[in-house]
């Protein structure tokens, strides 16, 4: 995951809506 994401809540928003609930530790580490 690019690290952008950790500075554009949306772009975060819409790619954890599009990916599993088991990658949410894998894109806050």
């Amino acid at each position: 995951m690019p690290r952008s994401l950790a500075s554009s809540p949306v772009s975060y928003a819409s790619t954890v809506a599009s990916e599993p609930p088991m990658c949410f530790p894998s894109i806050n580490t």
